[in-house]
């Protein structure tokens, strides 16, 4: 188990606003990675759940998800911020709740940073990077000694809800736990990087076949650059 403890206030207050709110947005910084897109689905998926006042639950990328995560549950849902980006402004203004996952500043959230910081809504800071910017969020869980905010969300949600995510939101943080520690190879010293890993591995999520999605599915223009790379 993940030996920091949660804030007792902050939890109380995140339990509120996801009960109340009836628009929620979660963004995630550009040039998204295997953890900003898995933990902005996890979350989305977790909200679904619970979330029950929620009229609309909307993710947002800047930059859109890559295609090489665009497998992941739910990931058809993104809004991408560079082609929709008035509409993920408006979103981002309506929202009585904003989730910020992997980004511990919202200039990492460019062009919509400025939306973010008039936005009216409660904002959440979930990150596991150092040094999170205090003065744009109401509340911030902030773990910068764990491997991943894929993880950090994991334990967030026990924390909240007594259970973790249901298969479809383990898999999408499965996916950034093993791709933020480049497959348990670094940034996994804790202990509690396997415990999350086995614990949404027993939702019955199958990890080679997210393994080969994310290592072998390059297409051959890829492969030839990289040969080209090599090479010269």
């Amino acid at each position: 188990m993940y030996a920091k403890t949660f804030d007792n206030q902050t939890l109380a207050n995140i339990r509120q606003w996801v009960a109340e709110a009836g628009r929620i947005v979660l963004t995630a910084h550009l040039n998204a990675d295997g953890d900003a897109c898995g933990s902005i689905l996890g979350c989305t998926l977790l909200l679904d759940k619970y979330a029950t006042n929620a009229k609309s639950i909307v993710p947002i990328l800047p930059t859109g998800c890559p295609e090489n995560f665009q497998w992941l549950p739910a990931a058809g849902r993104i809004v991408d911020g560079s082609k929709r980006q008035a509409e993920a402004e408006r979103l981002i203004a309506e929202a009585d709740l904003i989730v910020a996952l992997d980004h511990n500043t919202p200039d990492r959230i460019e062009p919509l940073a400025l939306a973010f910081r008039q936005a009216r809504g409660h904002k959440l800071l979930v990150d596991h990077h150092h040094a999170p910017d205090t003065g744009n969020y109401d509340a911030i869980v902030s773990a910068p000694d764990i491997s991943s905010t894929c993880e950090l969300m994991y334990w967030l949600a026990l924390a909240l809800w007594g259970e973790g995510p249901e298969r479809e939101a383990a898999v999408c943080l499965y996916t950034g736990l093993r791709t933020d520690t480049g497959g348990f190879a670094f940034s996994c010293s804790q202990p509690s990087c396997f415990e999350a890993a086995a614990g949404l591995v027993a939702l019955d999520i199958n990890p080679a076949d997210i393994h080969n999605r994310i290592n072998n599915n390059f297409s051959i223009a890829r492969m030839e650059f990289y040969g080209f790379a090599l090479s010269q």
